[in-house]
């Protein structure tokens, strides 16, 4: 009996040491996977780094379109119309339904005179459908 008893608890003993070591290693593996996020982002960063660039001020100086991220329909009309303003999937969405009929007629105004470019939302549940892959 007391050898049963002895065996039952190395056995428990057994059972906990194989929990921590489950949850060692599922924290292991976390962090191995957070270091290999970053080092794939930090490779990412150094390939793109790598191809851009360096181009002459009087090349820079010829260039027709500025950047800007559209904010507000006010602010952005003031800058002038080499800016071509950027905006999100997103957010274009609520500028768009939000009073729906004034902010569309502010758009098509504003876009008379300036650029925009609305970029894809990161967020699937705001992605617009398109069944128009291959005009």
């Amino acid at each position: 009996k007391e050898a049963a008893i002895s065996v039952y608890e190395s056995l428990e003993i057994v059972k906990v040491e194989a929990q921590a070591t489950k949850k060692q290693a599922v924290e292991l593996r976390a962090i191995a996977t957070s270091k290999a996020t970053t080092a794939r982002r930090a490779q990412d960063q150094n390939h793109r780094h790598i191809m851009v660039k360096e181009i002459s001020p009087k090349l820079a100086d010829l260039t027709l379109l500025g950047s800007s991220k559209l904010r507000y329909f006010e602010e952005s009309c003031l800058l002038p119309v080499n800016n071509m303003h950027s905006v999100s999937e997103g957010k274009m969405m609520q500028l768009l339904t939000n009073d729906a009929s004034d902010n569309a007629y502010q758009f098509t105004e504003f876009n008379k005179h300036h650029l925009t470019r609305v970029f894809p939302s990161r967020q699937k549940k705001l992605r617009q459908h398109s069944t128009n892959f291959n005009p």
